[in-house]
């Protein structure tokens, strides 16, 4: 078998096999290993096949082709590209994976935001002055205190366990304040004026007390 340019008639590739005895009549299958056509150049060729013996040629089939690198070229490129093609299904499947990623972010964060609420409050009845905290939400406190500041000139006497006096103020250490404890600072005052609000701190947070007449609202 032989491969031959048509323009030129230049010898491209050649192979020969031995077919071995043949019977009148029989058939016998032939396989031969064409070169890579990438060496060829753009053209058209002739495949020559002949069968032959003592020298002579008994039979011949020509085939003719034609060679276009640049189309071949573009072809390996697309079934490349269809290779690394992501499947439709994967590509939903992914998308799919992703939504629900976000959504488990979403309630994973609403899940574990605590609520904080706080009730802080001042009473004066009766010469005496209750401060009064209560943690109504839902997220333990820490670090809690009540500062509450002593007006000058006032007669004070601390009623509450565990209040200490530094200066003109009154501190309360609470420590942790669970979810629907209270804290309570209660002293008996001697003073004619406006109070000054106290002060409730936790987690490095600060907040004012605001001023009620009456507890009772709160169940104190």
């Amino acid at each position: 078998m032989e491969i031959r340019s048509k323009k030129n008639g230049k010898l491209m590739f050649s192979q020969q096999k031995d077919t071995g005895f043949l019977e009148k009549d029989s058939i016998k299958t032939l396989t031969f290993s064409l070169p890579n056509l990438e060496n060829f150049e753009d053209g058209e060729y002739v495949i020559e096949s002949k069968l032959m013996k003592d020298s002579k040629i008994i039979d011949s089939k020509d085939y003719s082709f034609k060679v276009n690198n640049a189309l071949c070229a573009s072809r390996v490129v697309e079934e490349e590209e269809k290779k690394k093609e992501i499947p439709p299904i994967i590509k939903i499947l992914t998308v799919i994976m992703g939504i629900m990623i976000i959504i488990l972010v979403i309630l994973n964060v609403l899940l574990s935001r605590e609520k904080i609420d706080i009730i802080f409050v001042k009473n004066y009845k009766d010469g005496i002055v209750k401060v009064v905290v209560i943690n109504k939400g839902d997220k333990t406190l820490k670090n809690c205190r009540i500062i509450d500041k002593i007006p000058e000139n006032a007669e004070i006497s601390v009623t509450t366990f565990g209040v200490f006096r530094i200066k003109d103020r009154l501190v309360m250490n609470l420590g942790r304040l669970k979810p629907g404890e209270k804290g309570i600072l209660e002293y008996k005052l001697k003073y004619k004026g406006i109070l000054p609000n106290a002060v409730f701190e936790y987690d490095g947070n600060k907040i004012e007390s605001r001023f009620v007449r009456d507890l009772s609202y709160f169940n104190i």
